[in-house]
């Protein structure tokens, strides 16, 4: 065999050095030097690496889960309103693949795109849900409800009154209702209730408040659609006492006094003021007979001296007889003892 001028080759497919003219060809498995004589060939086979290394070109991460940026999303439906969103999902591992395929119920409130664009088509509840492509058993689902509502901007928000003072003491009211108007009346019209934690109120998310003690608080009507968008009430709780006072009874006759020529009527009338349930009604009397009449109760006839001078007149109706002064009374039925008078005189 021809010697040849070969430095050193290092076999698996690499030449790392050769000082001959001598070309050279590296195969898997034989290295083939051809001299610069191409009339021979010396061809020594080599023997190959046969150390097995692991083949992670095609390595698939096991997917353990898919998760979305939300698992339940409301949208309003209505004027001015946007009608598509945009879904997120996420398979986990991080490493593992992370395509997902999208896919909805067919309640035909919304559809969904390949890229998880969801559009919305009328009120109602769908589920939308995102589906691993390594492995269809791993999906999240979002349940998307869609209401009915305005998407008109909203301008302001308004109560019904910015200042309110209650009294927090013996037979008060401890609670009142507030209600927030937002503007204009076509915009959506919800608002969150909040007060300030002076602890002398607290507020429900229907407006509803409720005093705790003594002190001033702000309540806040916020609008829902644009939270920069608010009104505020304060609240001054006093320690003033609900006890409704005491009611006498009394009556009061007038004109008092009162004077006419004989053979003249007049009318009398009685203020009453009596406690809440007690009847008002009064009879009618005269102290002195024969000098003036009086009708007892409406609908009542006035006799002097045995004549019917009157017929079905009003209660407190009288007529000047003869000359003297006499007291005129209305007395209440319910308690004899409550009266008022008045003095009449016959001229």
């Amino acid at each position: 065999m021809r010697s040849l001028k070969l430095a050193f080759v290092v076999v698996m497919g690499i030449v790392m050095g050769a000082c001959s003219p001598d070309k050279i060809f590296v195969s898997q498995t034989t290295v083939v030097v051809v001299p610069s004589d191409t009339t021979k060939k010396d061809t020594t086979k080599v023997p190959t690496d046969t150390t097995t290394h692991p083949d992670t070109s095609h390595h698939t991460v096991v997917v353990t889960g898919v998760v979305v940026d939300s698992t339940f999303i409301t949208r309003p439906f209505g004027a001015q309103c946007t009608t598509t969103f945009q879904l997120k999902a996420s398979v986990l591992p991080a490493n593992a693949v992370q395509t997902v395929v999208w896919s909805v119920t067919n309640h035909g409130v919304v559809s969904v795109s390949p890229v998880g664009l969801v559009t919305l088509l009328k009120a109602g509840v769908d589920t939308v849900r995102a589906t691993s492509t390594s492995d269809s058993t791993k999906k999240a689902s979002v349940v998307v409800s869609i209401v009915n509502s305005s998407c008109v901007p909203v301008n302001g928000v308004t109560v019904d009154s910015s200042a309110i003072t209650r009294s927090f003491g013996t037979q008060c009211a401890t609670t009142f209702q507030l209600t927030a108007n937002v503007q204009p009346a076509n915009a959506p019209q919800s608002v969150i209730w909040s007060s300030t934690i002076h602890g002398a109120v607290s507020v429900s998310q229907s407006g509803f408040v409720t005093l705790l003690k003594v002190g001033v608080d702000t309540i806040f009507a916020t609008s829902t659609e644009n939270p920069a968008k608010k009104a505020t009430v304060v609240v001054t709780v006093t320690n003033t006492s609900c006890a409704p006072p005491v009611i006498v009874s009394n009556i009061v006759v007038t004109p008092n006094p009162i004077s006419s020529a004989k053979g003249t009527t007049a009318q009398l009338t009685a203020t009453i003021t009596v406690p809440a349930g007690v009847s008002k009604t009064v009879i009618w009397y005269s102290t002195g007979p024969n000098i003036v009449e009086v009708a007892q109760k409406d609908g009542d006839a006035i006799t002097f001296l045995g004549q019917v001078i009157l017929a079905n007149v009003k209660g407190g109706t009288i007529y000047f007889g003869s000359k003297g002064t006499v007291q005129i009374c209305a007395q209440l039925v319910a308690d004899p003892t409550v009266r008022g008078c008045a003095a009449v005189t016959t001229q």
